[in-house]
């Protein structure tokens, strides 16, 4: 128990030394957040996707709901694309004992592309950049399939828009940690 004491307090002493200072650490503020973002003001974005991804950030980054006020705003653009990833072919009854094969899809691929941008109020632009995430559902070929594959798509609509999220809280708070002095 005495090494591992020993040694931890080691690694802060030697981490300390070398500049090393945790990105989400807060020096006045709640653990784990970087003080600027709440002052960001996440606009709008259309489109249940946008609808989506813009919640998440808001709720992700603690940010403000309204543009008054905000020292920063963050613009969003996207991209959708889906796309077949998985074909089997299905023989399909025609008429008087007459059969015929079709290819059907049989599972896509959900990619979603984000272009964002930080600003000041003023419209000058501090950081720019892009993420894309990949979100994979299947078709069901069942009575109800139309309803399930609606569902399936909607799901992995909504993981790539986290998983974007995700990623563009952790690009803000990089771009903070070298622009604002690090984490407050």
């Amino acid at each position: 128990m005495k090494a591992r004491s020993f040694f931890a307090v080691f690694a802060a002493v030697a981490l300390s030394a070398c500049g090393f200072r945790p990105l989400y650490g807060s020096f006045s503020g709640a653990p784990g957040t970087v003080a600027a973002f709440h002052a960001i003001y996440v606009e709008p974005v259309p489109e249940s996707v946008g609808y989506e991804l813009r919640n998440t950030l808001i709720d992700l980054l603690d940010a403000g709901g309204s543009a008054a006020g905000a020292q920063y705003r963050l613009a969003i653009t996207y991209r959708e694309k889906t796309y077949p990833v998985a074909v089997q072919n299905q023989t399909v009854p025609v008429g008087a004992g007459k059969t015929i094969n079709e290819i059907i899809t049989t599972r896509y691929n959900y990619r979603l592309d984000v272009d964002y941008r930080l600003t000041t109020p003023k419209g000058d632009v501090l950081t720019k950049g892009e993420e894309d995430a990949l979100g994979s559902y299947n078709v069901t070929a069942s009575s109800a399939g139309a309803y399930a594959t609606e569902a399936a798509k909607l799901d992995a609509q909504r993981r790539a828009a986290d998983e974007i999220a995700n990623r563009l809280k952790l690009d803000l708070a990089v771009w903070f940690a070298h622009h604002s002095g690090g984490a407050r």
